[in-house]
């Protein structure tokens, strides 16, 4: 009978523990991506340093993040950062000096990497380039 109660009480905690709920199930939805030093439709000129400072934070741990800013018309990347970092905030501090002579539409975006997975947070922001 003894036997039979320790079996009854290891079979029930299994179940418990084998039917748990998944909390690390990647929401995208909940990365934070904050820009403080630029704003959307923000325009630079030939010359100027465009600075780009901010956080990002997520529930958890995040897995990385990365900064691409592209000539919007052409799809050219101009800038390209990547950092692989295990916080769930990252400030970042990053700047690009605007060579362009042409009148140009930039197009900014953040990315915070949940995982491998493809699971991503982001924040897109057009910007103008003036000669």
């Amino acid at each position: 009978m003894k036997l039979l109660k320790q079996f009854t009480v290891i079979l029930v905690c299994t179940m418990l523990v084998g039917c748990q709920k998944d909390n690390n199930k990647p929401q995208p939805d909940k990365v934070q991506i904050s820009v403080s030093s630029l704003y959307n439709g923000q325009v630079f000129r030939k010359g100027d340093t465009i600075h780009i400072d901010g956080k990002i934070s997520y529930i958890s741990s995040l897995h990385g993040y990365s900064i691409v800013l592209k000539n919007k018309q052409l799809n050219k990347e101009l800038f390209t950062h990547y950092e692989h970092t295990h916080s769930n905030e990252v400030p970042f501090s990053k700047s690009w000096v605007n060579t362009l002579a042409d009148s140009t539409d930039l197009f900014l975006v953040i990315t915070g990497e949940i995982d491998h997975d493809g699971n991503n947070g982001t924040k897109e922001l057009n910007l103008v380039s003036q000669p």
